[in-house]
């Protein structure tokens, strides 16, 4: 069975205390068959640090692995920052929600995540 799947992305500059802006993110999913990551759709986040158009259908039977990837490297270069973390995936997987929050905590030298409702 497929539903229609809503996630919202909300990245925090932990350097800053502010709403990390203009960083691009990926939406990918892995494929079953070749196990390969495919892309979705991608975004950059808004002033606010938000992406809330990230919508796809889910497969609820199969329940695939999807990947956001953070273009970390890109945001921190636009501060004249460098990082060690030039890229960040989050892997996640929906099993029974259709709607789910990620919110991302970053620095040049860490990074954090959680499940948020």
């Amino acid at each position: 069975m497929n539903a229609e799947g809503r996630l919202v992305v909300f990245v925090l500059d932990a350097t800053s205390g502010e709403p990390a802006h203009n960083l691009p993110v990926k939406l990918m999913v892995r494929n079953r068959i070749d196990h390969d990551w495919h892309l979705l759709t991608e975004s950059v986040t808004d002033q606010e640090g938000c992406i809330e158009n990230f919508t796809f259908t889910i497969d609820t039977e199969n329940s695939p692995q999807y990947r956001l990837v953070y273009e970390t490297a890109h945001y921190f270069e636009q501060k004249n920052m460098n990082t060690f973390f030039p890229r960040i995936n989050v892997d996640f997987r929906l099993i029974d929600e259709n709607s789910v929050v990620l919110p991302l905590l970053i620095s040049p030298f860490s990074y954090t995540t959680y499940k948020g409702s």
